[in-house]
């Protein structure tokens, strides 16, 4: 799609709406504004019990968990935090009750490009411990940390000793668009100001290659690296374009 974008000269912008819920905009806003600091280490927990019915093309997936729903969250990991991911290790399983064919629970580690991880817990068939679609973050810097669970974001900043100085609750943005239509908003004004999606083919890739490299990571074993050197040279020349 990214040659197909550059051959015709078309925009081409990906529908990665959990960006633009009012919760994780202003998580990303109160990062941006410095107010955990530096980003080290950062947890996300999604839990749903999700049966899919035996016509669902789903339930014969080997990692629904990654291939199907984990796309979304790695974008957001991206776009909350700012960072790339550069290397991810991870494990799949089955637990006993799941009537899916394949892995419904994972967990991923992803090392990102300033050296912090991020730990991805996730599961379709969660029993009784459920989350609400954008999953439960703790997002830890070096002058404090951001808690988001259920529609409510908490806001810690700490001192030295990493004691917690300060806690509110900090109230979503109440843009006049949201979601699909923000998206669909921003992409009308990139068409009409020749600039580029925020989402765009190149944006998006990265965060489909995570989905990928993590499959790899789960059926190797191994520690994989989150692009492969075509893809990280195709998407050095786009930035340079």
């Amino acid at each position: 799609m990214l040659m197909q974008s550059r051959h015709t000269g078309r925009k081409l912008s990906i529908s990665q709406n959990y960006r633009f819920h009012p919760e994780m905009m202003t998580i990303a806003g109160l990062i941006r504004q410095g107010a955990i600091g530096q980003i080290g280490q950062v947890r996300l927990d999604f839990y749903k019990g999700w049966p899919f019915h035996k016509d669902d093309f789903r339930q014969s997936m080997p990692y629904p968990i990654i291939v199907d729903m984990a796309i979304h969250h790695f974008d957001l990991m991206r776009y909350l935090t700012g960072l790339e991911a550069r290397i991810v290790q991870a494990t799949a399983w089955n637990p006993s009750w799941s009537t899916n064919l394949g892995d419904t629970s994972a967990v991923v580690q992803f090392q990102m490009n300033n050296d912090a991880r991020i730990v991805y817990n996730a599961s379709w068939c969660a029993q009784g411990d459920f989350c609400d679609w954008n999953g439960n973050w703790l997002i830890e810097g070096d002058k404090g940390s951001i808690i988001y669970e259920n529609n409510r974001i908490t806001l810690n900043r700490t001192d030295s000793r990493h004691q917690v100085t300060h806690t509110e609750i900090v109230e979503p943005l109440n843009p006049p668009l949201v979601s699909q239509a923000l998206l669909l908003s921003q992409f009308i004004e990139a068409i009409q100001s020749d600039s580029r999606p925020q989402t765009d083919v190149a944006n998006n890739l990265r965060s489909i290659a995570m989905v990928f490299a993590a499959v790899t990571a789960i059926e190797t074993g191994k520690s994989i690296p989150t692009l492969t050197p075509e893809l990280e040279l195709l998407l050095s020349e786009e930035m340079v374009e």
